[in-house]
């Protein structure tokens, strides 16, 4: 049940969906003599079509195409203004790995999520892949934002749902964890991580308004 329109009817629940690019939405190249994958069109989009019984209504909106390791500030900024304007209270956000978790702390620190739900998710495989766990982890992030408080920002990878701002990545097994894994490389991502965090401030000297007026203090 798709719909272009972004609130709830009834018991049928609006959810939004924020494509930033990232492993799940790789295709094959489509050039002459291409080797490298793509991102294409989010993968969500398909994932959703050929869902027979969906009890939700849903928009879809690409924010940016990039490789996780390729994603800068101005398109978390990009990000946390789509979440800001839409009237949905329920958001999915797909992402690449590599740097999920420092996006998901930006949009938490940026104030945005205080009225809405949201669930980060991506895959470890290109959606296109039969082996994919693509599906799994985008069905577990639609499935979370019925069920969490309103201000939470949730990463969704593997079975694990977790708060972003205790959410660690093993760097040894690639795995989303709840907690450090102890490794010294998995200790030295962590601090790494929390000193980008300071990046929230170039997003509030970017932003004006009412949406600077909601951010964290």
């Amino acid at each position: 049940m798709a719909s272009t329109g972004e609130e709830s009817s009834g018991s049928v629940r609006h959810v939004a969906f924020f494509a930033m690019g990232g492993t799940i939405d790789k295709d094959y190249p489509r050039t002459t003599n291409g080797y490298a994958f793509e991102i294409d069109e989010p993968a969500l989009t398909r994932v959703l079509s050929a869902l027979p019984c969906l009890n939700i209504t849903h928009n879809v909106k690409s924010v940016c195409r990039k490789d996780s390791t390729e994603i800068e500030d101005d398109d978390r900024i990009a990000l946390v203004e789509e979440i800001s304007n839409s009237l949905a209270q329920q958001v999915v956000v797909t992402h690449g790995t590599d740097t999920m978790i420092e996006t998901a702390r930006f949009v938490l620190r940026s104030g945005c999520a205080y009225d809405k739900k949201i669930a980060f998710t991506g895959a470890m495989k290109p959606e296109r892949f039969k082996d994919s766990d693509a599906d799994f982890n985008l069905g577990a992030a639609v499935a979370v934002t019925s069920i969490c408080s309103k201000g939470s920002v949730i990463i969704c990878m593997g079975g694990m749902v977790v708060s972003c701002q205790e959410c660690f990545r093993c760097l040894e097994t690639g795995n989303f964890l709840a907690s450090s894994c102890g490794h010294t490389t998995c200790e030295t991502a962590a601090m790494e991580l929390a000193a980008k965090e300071a990046t929230w401030q170039a997003y509030k000297m970017k932003t004006s308004g009412s949406l600077r007026s909601r951010m964290s203090t």
